[in-house]
């Protein structure tokens, strides 16, 4: 790969594309490691069921297909492929021009790696991800349940792509492929990460169905993009965590931590922070979040908040974020779950903030919104140490976060502002470390946001007041990251309505759980119940999502015979919870809800990190 290689894709909109009347915003992503979706954005079209005939392809049958310049590495408008392999999901043609360059070895090496993409995507990426997030358009505009995997050449710097406008009669739309349709970089097959590619990819072709042509809503750029890179974690494709995707957007984090969530700028670092924060997202809320924002009526922050409340959780999306920048400082879950990052490979993860000292400092500088910014202040005395933040912005609105580290412990303060100074003081010592992150939070979810957003000015001012006495606190605490139930005078205790072993969907939902006592366990995989001759959907019991939610979420499950208890993940992991039975309770765990399996059901999950805590 040369030194000028994406890791991630590059946007550009172009509204210069008129077809049949109307104006298309295009948006390219290329990348050497990244992928890429065309923006089409909404227009009237047909909305009835479609009157075609299956497509119904045939192996060894050619086929002309639309390509996007811009990607191509010649820059052809159309390429000709043969269909090579037929799965149960999917249809790989492979570009005869490319096919017909190699060698007989390299030629039946190449397709032999072709047919175990199909294999992967139609055991293991269709059922899983469809399981997540919601089904694609079935059987589509072609009638054909089959996904049509592309696989051409692109140019260096783009690994793949999904094209909205092949999901449109090209009567509307001409240059569209009418299928559903995913295009790949030939010079990726074998490489290890085609699948991580086509995964991705796949999810922006579920996300155009349910946000474009069900809700009419589309989405916001970057929560698109982040529902994509959640998937090869999902998947197990990061479990290794050298060489992965996740590696790769960690990395690129690291080396440009201040860049916003929200602005998407056609640059590699875009990837970054909407990675670590799906990550973010999927630990403390579960996956089953990416799944709920796709249903949603709304876009961009609200369709977070909307997934949050489906999930029964309160939280919004400034605490969330304000969360996450503290796990990404501290990364330490021993006193807030919320403060850290619960994935294995995440643990050792963080930013470094930018050292400052001395009795009086100031700070000017300049963020996004919804950008990463930390300072750290070592204590030099006793005393008070005081802190003004402002903004010469009229528009400004900002919050500073403010953790006091000592003997092991945090405490965690906030102030929140405008134009006016805020100002929040708090007692100094020479022990203490103080964490200042500060963010911008003008812009939200209803404006939009896009590839250029504005810099914000702001300004920490600290000053330690060595000996001076500290005020009574005026300064209000970030919420508890997991609120308490309001109190209850008499509380009643749970008491099922369904015996264990009973397995419950919610009406409208696909998800489907097994009870034990107070407890439901999420069946990660219609597989399972060939594990076991009493499960079956025609034992599924629909409930009220009101009487499913009465019941505690368990990933707990421990194999007949076996000691150890291993925590479940929605991507098919299994993950034994190393730690002595003493700390399990204490840890927030239940020995009520370790569900016991059989040896087969333990050992069709594939093994990940051990959880150590």
């Amino acid at each position: 790969m040369s030194s000028n290689t994406y890791d991630c894709h590059k946007t550009a909109f172009i509204k210069i594309l008129a077809c049949a009347g109307l104006f298309f915003s295009l948006a390219a992503h290329a990348a050497a490691e990244g992928d890429g979706v065309l923006d089409v954005p909404l227009y009237p079209y047909p909305q009835g069921p479609q009157q075609y005939e299956p497509l119904a392809a045939q192996v060894g049958n050619s086929e002309s297909f639309f390509v996007e310049p811009a990607y191509d590495v010649r820059s052809r408008p159309s390429v000709t492929a043969t269909l090579q392999f037929a799965g149960a999901r999917a249809y790989l043609y492979v570009e005869n021009t490319y096919l017909d360059s190699l060698v007989p070895d390299q030629r039946a090496a190449f397709l032999e790696q072709g047919q175990e993409l199909v294999s992967e995507f139609d055991q293991r990426i269709y059922p899983l991800v469809t399981q997540t997030y919601g089904v694609p358009w079935e059987p589509g505009i072609d009638n054909d349940v089959h996904i049509t995997i592309l696989l051409t050449q692109l140019s260096e710097q783009t690994a793949g792509y999904f094209n909205p406008r092949d999901e449109f009669e090209r009567v509307y739309v001409p240059g569209s492929n009418e299928r559903e349709m995913i295009y790949l970089n030939t010079r990726f097959i074998g490489g290890g990460r085609a699948k991580t590619f086509l995964a991705h990819e796949f999810q922006h072709l579920i996300s155009f169905y349910w946000k474009d042509k069900l809700l009419g809503t589309g989405d916001d750029v970057w929560l698109n993009e982040l529902r994509s890179e959640y998937v090869p974690t999902l998947l197990g494709y990061d479990a290794v965590y050298n060489g992965s995707n996740l590696e790769h957007r960690v990395n690129t984090f690291l080396r440009q931590p201040g860049d916003s969530v929200t602005e998407w700028t056609n640059h590699p670092y875009d990837y970054g922070p909407i990675a670590l924060f799906g990550q973010y997202l999927a630990d403390q809320y579960t996956a089953n979040i990416f799944g709920e924002m796709l249903r949603a009526r709304t876009t961009g922050f609200q369709a977070v908040e909307d997934a949050l409340r489906a999930l029964a959780k309160p939280d919004s999306f400034e605490d969330v974020f304000a969360n996450w920048m503290i796990a990404n400082y501290l990364n330490d879950i021993s006193q807030f779950a919320r403060h850290g990052y619960l994935n294995s490979r995440l643990r050792t993860f963080g930013l470094e903030p930018n050292d400052v000292s001395g009795a009086q400092m100031e700070i000017a500088f300049s963020t996004k919104d919804w950008a990463n910014n930390a300072w750290r202040v070592f204590g030099s005395s006793t005393g008070v140490l005081r802190i003004e933040m402002q903004s010469s912005d009229a528009l400004a609105a900002y919050r500073l976060v403010v953790l006091r580290l000592e003997n092991g412990s945090y405490q965690v303060q906030r102030i929140d502002g405008g134009v006016n100074p805020a100002v929040i003081e708090l007692a100094l010592s020479p022990d203490a470390t103080y964490l200042l992150l500060p963010f911008s939070k003008v812009k939200t979810s209803t404006q939009g946001f896009g590839e250029s957003e504005p810099s914000r000015a702001l300004a920490l001012r600290i000053t330690e007041l060595a000996g001076a006495t500290q005020p009574s606190p005026t300064v209000t605490a970030l919420p508890s990251p997991l609120p308490a139930p309001a109190p209850s005078a008499t509380p009643q205790p749970f008491v099922p309505k369904y015996p264990d072993g009973a397995l419950l969907r919610a009406i409208g939902d696909y998800k489907v759980y097994v009870t034990k006592g107070q407890f439901k366990r999420h069946i990660v995989s219609p597989d399972i119940f060939a594990f076991y001759g009493h499960f079956g959907f025609m034992h599924v019991i629909d409930v009220s999502p009101q009487d499913l939610d009465q019941y505690k979420l368990s990933a707990w499950v421990r194999a007949d015979g076996d000691p150890r208890v291993w925590e479940i993940n929605g991507d098919g992991t299994k993950h034994w919870i190393n730690i002595p039975g003493e700390q399990f309770a204490p840890s927030g765990r239940s020995w009520d809800g370790v569900y016991i399996i059989n040896a087969r059901e333990r050992d069709w999950y594939v093994r990940g990190a051990d959880v150590m805590r």
